[in-house]
């Protein structure tokens, strides 16, 4: 399939819509039915990952097919370190505003999660966290999932740093750290984010899904 291109006037035509959108009254907004939202991060793969940019190393059907029916940037810049490009994104905001340690979001800052809150959305984060600054306080304080605007979560490393692939210490909302011989993370994370997105609501929802991987370390 061709590749949509979208042109940097009707890419902002789309982003007017959606602002017109959020500016309406709460009541009017109620009546509009609004787009659920998944939002996928891998924080550690480039450009020649993926098919569609021409890797000739990988092959990369699904996200191929993704971008071929969707919208692909051909032109951007992003960290080139996993907590950085989490916070950037999550916050909006370039690091030089606001990136204080690694494994630290700060608790001042506000992220799509509490815009999604606002706008009525029910809100799950699944995956990698490392936000909240380990209880080292050479990192300054950090935020949990549900600090950072997520009704709910299944994540690696809050607080604590274990295994994040075979036999992963998980933690999800409302039960303490688990560890979880014979199961393997990313497929725990995947399954949290179906359930929550499968239940019935009435609100929209927003996942969001940063990846444990494609970070190291690499294991079988």
């Amino acid at each position: 399939m061709p590749t949509r291109s979208l042109n940097r006037r009707q890419f902002l035509g789309a982003l007017g819509t959606a602002g017109a959108l959020a500016a309406l009254p709460h009541s009017a907004r109620a009546q509009t039915k609004r787009p659920n939202v998944i939002l996928i991060m891998a924080d550690d793969v480039g450009i020649d990952g993926f098919g569609c940019y021409g890797s000739a190393s990988y092959k990369t059907p699904a996200l191929d097919e993704l971008a071929a029916s969707g919208v692909r940037f051909t032109h951007c810049y992003s960290q080139p370190l996993c907590t950085p490009s989490r916070v950037q994104i999550m916050t909006g905001r370039a690091n030089f505003r606001n990136y204080k340690a690694f494994g630290t979001l700060p608790p001042e800052e506000r992220t799509f999660g509490h815009m999604m809150q606002d706008e009525g959305y029910d809100t799950c984060v699944v995956g990698k966290w490392q936000l909240a600054g380990r209880n080292r306080p050479e990192l300054g304080p950090g935020v949990t999932p549900t600090e950072a605007g997520f009704d709910d979560y299944c994540v690696w490393q809050i607080m604590e740093r274990g295994p994040r692939y075979a036999d992963p210490e998980i933690e999800r909302k409302g039960h303490e750290r688990e560890v979880m011989p014979g199961k393997y993370g990313p497929d725990e994370f995947t399954d949290h984010l179906i359930d929550f997105i499968s239940k019935p609501r009435e609100n929209p929802f927003f996942g969001y899904f940063p990846m444990a991987l494609v970070h190291n370390p690499f294991v079988p």
